[in-house]
């Protein structure tokens, strides 16, 4: 008796489409400016004090932003 083994098919993965993003913010507690700029000078290119431009996907700007 002769056994096949079960066929696999190719999941179509849609690309992760990272895109430009320009991050601006009014943040009025020194504190909590610090800590934002901090987090994205990490990620992003600061343009101005508070504005930053970045390329990455929608998702992982979420996951920066929360």
């Amino acid at each position: 008796m002769k056994t096949t083994s079960p066929r696999r098919t190719a999941i179509p993965v849609e690309p992760v489409r990272k895109r430009s993003w320009v991050i601006a913010y009014d943040v009025a507690s020194d504190r909590r400016r610090r800590r934002l700029a901090r987090l994205l000078e990490g990620e992003a290119v600061r343009i101005q004090k508070s504005v930053f431009c970045t390329e990455c996907s929608q998702e992982m700007l979420f996951a920066l932003l929360h």
